[in-house]
């Protein structure tokens, strides 16, 4: 229950009037600080910890590194993330376009269209650099998640009802990101009833994949 009321007051402050009262110049900094804090190597291996045998949670290795592709944008991140300790496990490989717009920080997906190629490539951005705009499917803009900074942390979610995938139900999508913490929560909703039909973690409900920052 607690986190369904969490769940629903992140929904508020994210679209709340108050929380999009700012200027760009302080948007920009915000998107120059999240740049900062982001990038590195994050799993959730303390998150396994205090869980017990029966709950739903898997390993993820999350690598997130800055990239240089101004044909992309001007703020871009590499993420590549794999399950279960295993490399091979591949679970996203993206890029992420940040920008400032509509009174909070934009993150638009860039998908490569070969990602199989680019496995490995967070050792290496080289790889990911050389690639052009033709080597990627741009996402809909209705698919993006929109971040506010809320104290040390941000928040990101899509706009509700915004995403909606071929079967009708629609993407709830939600991001917390702070000093050496990255949470995750991506899920699918059927838009009648407001109930889960998919979930990346199958069984997780309202739980974050919760990862913190290596060393």
């Amino acid at each position: 229950m607690a986190n369904k009321v969490w769940a629903a007051l992140l929904v508020c402050l994210l679209c709340s009037p108050a929380s999009v009262a700012q200027t760009k110049p302080e948007l920009q900094a915000q998107l120059t600080q999240l740049m900062q804090m982001l990038p590195g190597d994050y799993d959730n291996a303390a998150q396994l910890k205090r869980q017990g045998s029966d709950k739903p949670f898997y390993p993820v290795r999350t690598m997130i590194r800055p990239v240089a592709m101004p044909e992309i944008g001007a703020h871009v991140l590499y993420l590549e993330e794999y399950r279960d300790n295993d490399p091979a496990k591949i679970t996203r490989i993206r890029l992420y376009k940040f920008t400032v717009d509509d009174g909070a920080i934009r993150l638009h997906l860039v998908n490569p269209l070969k990602p199989d190629a680019l496995v490995g490539a967070h050792k290496d951005t080289s790889k990911i650099e050389a690639m052009k705009l033709s080597d990627m499917r741009v996402d809909r803009d209705l698919c993006d998640v929109f971040i506010r900074k809320q104290g040390q942390e941000f928040h990101g979610a899509m706009k509700e009802h915004s995403c909606d995938r071929p079967d009708k139900t629609w993407v709830d999508y939600q991001l917390i990101v702070g000093p050496g913490k990255h949470w995750v929560r991506n899920r699918a909703r059927l838009p009648d009833t407001n109930t889960v039909a998919w979930e990346f973690v199958p069984g997780a409900g309202e739980g974050f994949i919760e990862q913190s920052k290596l060393p």
